[in-house]
């Protein structure tokens, strides 16, 4: 099983101006792995906390599982921590060095 890190830009228009471009800083990324420990196929999902007023803040989102149908994740069992950009790195770096490629 190869290891993949996709991103998945969500277009956020704000209420009033529905034409307006979408937000780089409105995006999560979805990264597909093993987890080290178990062997087993693990989901990641980062999602930056900009707008939430946390700049440099990552929501890390984690399911046991190969997921990449969106209704299958907002299902599944997660566990979140908060992190900072270095962690997010790290995360990636970890899979990247597993043989993952991105996506």
């Amino acid at each position: 099983m190869s290891d993949t890190l996709t991103r998945e830009a969500f277009t956020a228009y704000p209420a009033a101006a529905p034409s307006a471009a979408p937000r780089a800083d409105a995006a999560h990324v979805s990264v597909h792995g093993v987890d080290a420990q178990t062997g087993f196929p693990v989901t990641w999902h980062v999602t930056t906390l900009a707008e939430d007023g946390l700049p440099g803040a990552y929501l890390i989102e984690r399911a046991e599982g190969d997921i990449r149908n969106p209704a299958v994740w907002m299902q599944a069992r997660r566990t979140a921590r908060t992190v900072g950009e270095l962690e997010v790195l790290d995360l990636i770096r970890e899979v990247l060095f597993q043989g993952g490629s991105l996506g």
